[in-house]
C-alpha cells in the first residue's frame, strides 16, 4: 500500500504534493487498533459465549418438559 496527498491534484490538476510507503503504518495502526479494542473484544466473546450457554439450557428445558408432557399423556392414555 502507498499513501499519497491527492488533493491538489483532484482540486487543480496538480501533481502530488506527498506520498509514502504504507507497510510500516498499516502495522503500527493495526496494532494500536488491537491494543484498544482487544479488552472489549474479548468481554463480548464471553458474553456471547454465556449467552449461547443459555440459549442451549432453554433448548434443552423446553425438550425436558415436551418429553414430559408426552410421558405424561402416553401413561394417561
Amino acid at each position: 500500500m502507498r499513501y499519497c496527498c491527492i488533493r491538489g491534484f483532484l482540486d487543480n490538476g496538480e501533481p502530488r504534493c506527498i506520498g509514502f510507503g504504507g507497510i510500516t503504518l498499516d502495522e503500527a495502526i493495526g496494532r494500536e487498533v488491537l491494543r484498544v479494542v482487544q479488552p472489549a473484544a474479548i468481554e463480548a466473546s464471553m458474553l456471547a459465549h454465556e449467552e449461547r450457554v443459555r440459549q442451549k439450557d432453554d433448548v434443552l428445558e423446553a425438550l425436558e418438559r415436551d418429553w414430559q408432557a408426552a410421558s405424561y399423556a402416553a401413561r394417561s392414555s
